[in-house]
């Protein structure tokens, strides 16, 4: 795995160079809840990207906000000191899910970077503009899923964009923050539950195979 700790989009950008990464699959959030709860959409999205829609040398990125993007997005949800105090720090919400994901994809790189602004947009914009590294797709749970849904943030610098409908009721936490866009020319909206079902205690079983 490759924790990338700094923010700026140069220093970045090297780092993917000196990791040999030319192609990448990402998704990016805040990953503040649970592992319970975001693990295993995590390592489902990413597993549909495995079996369907990439080469086994594609890297797998998880962009996460920042401990200053997160002062930010708590600022705007006006939240109390209490929530603010109980905010875990940007490598431990992002370990949450990438160790779980690079145990079930132990011989592909798995990618971890921050991003300080509110949205992954700059980051996105800037690795395209690079123009070294392709940018597969980018992939996220609840944005881009219908005309009237939030939109999914730096889209327009994939190749392919999925978004996947919730598998519950609880909203990600800038949900309610992200202006609303249709997106539905050039998002695919892919169901994911016979992924999901495959996820237990943190791994991913193998799919069922069919007998007679």
């Amino acid at each position: 795995m490759l924790l990338i700790n700094s923010t700026n989009h140069g220093d970045i950008i090297a780092a993917l160079h000196e990791a040999e990464v030319t192609a990448f699959h990402a998704t990016n959030g805040t990953y503040v809840y649970a592992a319970e709860m975001i693990v295993p959409t995590t390592l489902a999205g990413f597993q549909f990207l495995a079996e369907e829609r990439s080469q086994d040398s594609d890297a797998f990125v998880i962009a996460v906000n920042s401990d200053l993007s997160m002062t930010g997005i708590m600022d705007a949800k006006k939240a109390s000191q209490e929530e603010r105090d109980a905010l875990e720090d940007q490598e431990k919400r992002a370990m949450k899910v990438a160790i779980a994901l690079q145990k079930n994809h132990p011989d592909r790189q798995v990618i971890v970077m921050f991003y300080d602004e509110d949205t992954p947009t700059a980051l996105y914009d800037a690795i395209a503009e690079s123009g070294t590294i392709t940018m597969e797709s980018l992939h996220k749970w609840g944005y881009g899923t219908d005309p009237n849904a939030p939109k999914i943030e730096g889209a327009h610098n994939f190749r392919a964009v999925y978004g996947f409908p919730l598998s519950n009721d609880t909203k990600p936490l800038c949900h309610d923050l992200t202006a609303h866009e249709d997106q539905s020319s050039f998002v695919e909206v892919v169901k994911l539950n016979k992924y999901l079902d495959r996820v237990e205690h943190g791994r991913v079983l193998p799919a069922p195979t069919n007998t007679l």
